[in-house]
């Protein structure tokens, strides 16, 4: 990459996994899906595209919006059960059937392109587009909740 160059793709540590795997010439561990993407051809000077959503969940974050997707121009957040379910550490036995079972709600999105401070809210002139939203990041969430390691707390 020449010195200056400016990217303004979207990557977060969950793309450090594949970048470390490739450098290594090593492959995941087998049964772990990597939600990152391998940028490594980004600091080379090619030009790379996030082929799939940055998707992220945080069971113990502060604030009551736990899950957030970001695609192309578009930040989407989501409480977990309306905000009720409780601050979790990890995913452990006894908690598994609640996080598996949560529901995804009050929904907030942004037109992160043209609204970096996330101050106007995205409704209804989106639709099409937000539905499609909705749905990407509830199937990302199940897939999530239904593949976590599951911790064993005695």
């Amino acid at each position: 990459m020449k010195p200056e160059t400016v990217s303004f793709e979207v990557m977060s540590s969950l793309d450090l996994l594949p970048i470390f795997c490739e450098l290594s010439g090593t492959d995941p561990p087998v049964g772990v899906r990597l939600y990152g993407i391998n940028f490594l051809s980004l600091f080379v000077g090619e030009k790379m595209v996030r082929s799939k959503p940055l998707f992220w969940c945080y069971f113990n974050a502060l604030n009551e919006h736990r899950i957030g997707m970001r695609t192309g121009p578009w930040k989407q957040l989501a409480k977990l059960n309306g905000g009720y379910l409780p601050k979790l550490a990890k995913v452990q036995n006894g908690n598994v059937e609640r996080i598996q079972s949560a529901k995804l709600t009050d929904f907030e999105r942004y037109q992160i392109s043209t609204d970096q401070t996330e101050a106007i809210k995205v409704s209804g002139e989106h639709s099409k587009e937000l539905f499609k939203l909705r749905k990407q990041m509830e199937e990302l969430y199940h897939e999530l909740a239904m593949k976590s390691h599951v911790w064993t707390i005695r």
